[in-house]
């Protein structure tokens, strides 16, 4: 009996494991002397990444995608000759994103604070669908359901809030296609369900 407690208790210690395994990426934006800056990112599961770096128009300065699982990377790069102004550098990892906004003034490099880019978690429950989202930029958030000829039947304002969980209750809808929006002025997010 001990034994098969401590053979559980191992499996689910594994699949806990595991589980966090799939953690953020460990992203590092380091400034150095020379409008030089080194990116690195460390992490326990190697997963296919790609680094990149935007002007604030949007225009892609560089691209990185790695060909295969990747657990750690660094490499310096030379801003020297980019103009002055803001850039962005991001780390996709899977459908996530990590982004660092740098600023080049006169050769030198300053790094802003890290933001992270998680989509919203929708998961089907009776006759709805629960929705988990952080909300990192804490801008205002609205939820509209649309049928499968993307005619709008409601919509609705979640608010706010860095944390949003809410159950979408979708019992009163037809058997069917339905696409939800989730939506900010900067972001959506597109889910379709079966009902």
């Amino acid at each position: 009996m001990k034994t098969k407690i401590l053979i559980l208790t191992f499996v689910a210690f594994t699949f806990t494991a595991k589980v966090f395994a799939a953690e953020t990426p460990q992203m590092k934006v380091i400034p150095m002397v020379d409008a030089k800056l080194l990116i690195s990112f460390n992490q326990y599961t190697p997963v296919v990444n790609t680094i990149s770096i935007y002007s604030e128009s949007g225009e892609m300065m560089y691209i990185k995608k790695m060909k295969k699982g990747t657990a750690s990377y660094q490499r310096v790069y030379d801003l020297s000759k980019v103009e002055n102004g803001n850039y962005e550098v991001t780390l996709k990892y899977g459908k996530n994103m990590l982004k660092k906004t740098i600023k080049v003034n006169d050769g030198k490099v300053t790094v802003s604070q890290e933001k992270a880019d998680l989509p919203p978690v929708f998961t089907e429950a009776d006759n709805g669908l629960n929705l988990t989202y952080l909300n990192f930029e804490k801008s205002d958030i609205s939820i509209s359901v649309y049928d499968n000829k993307r005619q709008l039947i409601k919509t609705a304002k979640l608010g706010s809030e860095f944390s949003i969980c809410k159950k979408l209750n979708l019992a009163a809808l037809e058997k069917g296609e339905y696409n939800i929006l989730l939506a900010s002025a900067e972001k959506e997010y597109w889910f379709s369900v079966y009902r």
